[in-house]
């Protein structure tokens, strides 16, 4: 799908008449262009299956968290998860305690 905003009539801005000694001359003024916001880019679902007519409904998004080793795939509680920051192509994991033991601290604070 391509975004693009809605097409737009051309409509005059104003019809004012154009005095040129004693000739009147009506005069269409046009914007040459004009700032046109895109649609938004929310993600949304067209449901039709219990409806006869269709309805838009916002998708929401789902995470879940799986342990690489784990044969069963049931998530991890998040007590159990850490942060963890890429290093190269390693995971270096960065727990809360390390996070408050970076913090600055300045003495006049």
């Amino acid at each position: 799908n391509v975004i693009h905003s809605q097409g737009v009539s051309q409509m005059s801005k104003s019809r004012p008449d154009l005095e040129v000694g004693p000739v009147r001359i009506p005069v269409h003024c046009f914007l040459k262009a004009r700032r046109v916001p895109l649609p938004t880019l929310s993600k949304r679902a067209k449901g039709t299956v219990a409806h006869t007519e269709p309805i838009e409904m916002k998708v929401q998004a789902e995470r879940s968290y799986f342990a690489i080793d784990d044969a069963d795939g049931e998530d991890v509680p998040p007590e159990e998860r850490t942060k963890a920051y890429r290093y190269g192509k390693e995971l270096v994991p960065f727990a809360e305690y390390d996070a408050t033991a970076m913090k600055y601290e300045c003495d006049k604070c």
